[in-house]
């Protein structure tokens, strides 16, 4: 199960980053959010 979290988590970040690039006024909003599910994620697997 953390597995499969951790792999949907792993492409919500990656398909955000790759937006970002597209569309600079989103960068900062989608890095924050991948920042914000990194975190999440670390805490979840503590």
């Amino acid at each position: 199960m953390r597995k499969i979290v951790l792999i949907i988590l792993t492409l919500i970040i990656v398909e955000s980053l790759g937006t970002a690039l597209d569309d600079p006024e989103r960068s900062v909003a989608l890095r924050t959010l991948a920042n914000n599910e990194f975190e999440y994620a670390k805490e979840f697997y503590k």
